[in-house]
């Protein structure tokens, strides 16, 4: 690519690649201006959906306008290649900054989480969502100056949007994720780039990524939308009060509780008094005014004990009345709780109907059925499988290897995508979906996107892919493609994979 010439550009030398193609470096031909080039890989180029996709980045990158975010100059086509020529910004990636130096200083971190704050605001205002907000999409300049790359996989909010990204699809990278991007959710807002700005600051400020100790995707996964996976009182004496409380507003699982737009962020920095204890100081002078008027209801109260009959006294008729508020709080709670609460559902599903000696046995009516364990035998298909104590939310009792032997004694009526098995002297719950009754082999994305197609062909590619990490399992191959059924969050997306965006593993 070097020397080559790209509308009146010409390639110097190679910056990276990721994703969907490589980024270079080059320079116009008439005047002193840099450019960094990106160019759609040749596998891909070829693909109208994706080609489609790519201008859509260019699209996208034309509505903004704002000095925090690279600059659009141009969108060129030659042949079946396409190319996006961008404004070329100065400085290092702020995840390589984080690897060589560790963690920043906290008023700088607080300076650069502003500007990041402050072009999400404008893009966002301009209907845009970034959705793939992490350090290495942000160029810090030696003046400390922040740009937002790659609006690669945003999504136009306006109705003549083509909709490229359809529900289920996951875009965004995996320890950045937002909770409902990785449920697939139909309707992500601009508070999913809120949720990953959060997590961006939080590891500015700790040097680390609060998950990157967990080796299994759907480990991840599990955090991300269940838990809450940072323990905040280990951070008090690291980082001030006010920045661990973003960070907490920031990372609300539930979206409506996140700071409302990224202006937020940046009016809550800029506060240079938290008003936490004002509310105190105010309180002990508004408390005494109504004390000298309750003091007849008081002595009125008291008179009547002078001359009635304990018995009247000790049975006031309010008491009633709040026994039957409590009654009706207290099943309330205990409703909402069964409902909302996972580890009561399963307590009372599960856990108090075994002890009442309700559960079932399939072992009567299975042939493969193993009189030692008890179930049917399957076989483990995913690289690795966690045993849990609960289904979904419970503590994991062990990790299972590839293609183990396990016997299913329990298929969960409430929740079809578990099973309860027994495994060794272990007995609980595992994903049924990685559970086979033969072992099938197991391959790991290693492309950014692995795309689904109709047929083992590229003739016939889909909108639909799986994301860099994931594990799949093949139920057949042909052609240089392997077919399978992925499942997640619920749903099932099946087609042909391409073996080129595949790595076996097992």
């Amino acid at each position: 690519m070097k020397g080559r010439v790209v509308g009146k550009y010409v390639i110097d030398e190679l910056i990276g690649e990721g994703g969907m193609g490589a980024v270079y470096k080059a320079h116009h031909q008439s005047i002193d201006r840099k450019a960094a080039v990106k160019v759609l890989s040749p596998q891909f180029s070829k693909n109208p959906h994706l080609k489609e996709r790519f201008k859509n980045e260019a699209a996208t990158m034309a509505r903004l306008n704002h000095s925090g975010i690279v600059t659009l100059y141009d969108y060129v086509e030659e042949g079946d290649e396409a190319f996006l020529i961008m404004e070329f910004a100065e400085g290092l990636p702020l995840d390589t900054i984080i690897e060589k130096n560790g963690k920043l200083p906290e008023p700088l971190a607080q300076e650069l989480l502003i500007q990041m704050a402050e072009a999400l605001a404008y893009a966002h205002s301009q209907g845009v969502i970034h959705r793939d907000i992490k350090p290495s999409n942000f160029i810090i300049s030696p003046e400390n100056r922040v740009k937002v790359l790659d609006f690669g996989i945003a999504k136009m909010l306006d109705e003549t949007s083509r909709h490229l990204t359809k529900t289920g699809m996951r875009m965004g990278s995996i320890y950045f994720m937002s909770p409902e991007q990785v449920r697939g959710d139909k309707d992500i807002t601009h508070r999913t780039d809120i949720y990953s700005l959060g997590l961006t600051y939080y590891v500015m400020l700790i040097g680390e990524y609060p998950l990157a100790h967990h080796t299994s995707e759907y480990a991840i996964y599990d955090e991300i939308v269940n838990k809450d996976f940072i323990d905040f009182n280990k951070l008090k004496g690291k980082i001030s009060d006010k920045s661990i409380e973003l960070i907490r507003k920031c990372l609300q699982r539930n979206p409506q509780e996140r700071f409302a737009t990224a202006l937020e962020i940046v009016k809550f920095l800029k506060e240079k008094e938290t008003p936490i204890n004002k509310p105190i100081e105010v309180q002990p002078k508004i408390e005494p005014k109504p004390i000298p008027q309750e003091k007849p209801d008081v002595k009125i109260q008291e008179q009547p004990k002078t001359f009635q009959h304990p018995s009247v006294v000790s049975a006031p008729p309010p008491k009633k009345s709040r026994a039957w508020k409590w009654i009706l709080g207290i099943l309330l709670a205990s409703f909402l709780a069964y409902f909302f609460i996972p580890e009561v559902r399963y307590f009372v599903t599960y856990e108090l109907w075994h002890l009442l000696g309700k559960k079932e046995s399939y072992s009567q009516n299975t042939d493969n059925t193993s009189e030692e364990a008890g179930g049917y035998k399957m076989y483990v298909t995913a690289t690795s499988l966690n045993l849990r104590d609960y289904p979904q939310t419970g503590n994991v009792l062990t990790v299972i290897p590839y293609a183990s032997e396990v016997y299913v004694i329990n298929e969960i009526t409430t929740d079809s995508n578990w099973v309860e098995i027994r495994y060794k002297n272990y007995r609980g719950y595992v994903f049924k979906h990685y559970i086979a009754d033969h072992p099938r082999p197991v391959y790991k994305v290693i492309a950014s996107q692995a795309y689904f197609y109709q047929e083992p062909t590229l003739d016939y590619p889909t909108n639909a892919y799986v994301i860099a990490g994931q594990f799949v399992l093949a139920e057949e191959e042909r052609n240089g493609f392997i077919y399978t059924n992925f499942h997640y969050g619920g749903k099932v997306t099946s087609g042909w994979l391409y073996k080129y965006d595949l790595e076996r593993v097992k």
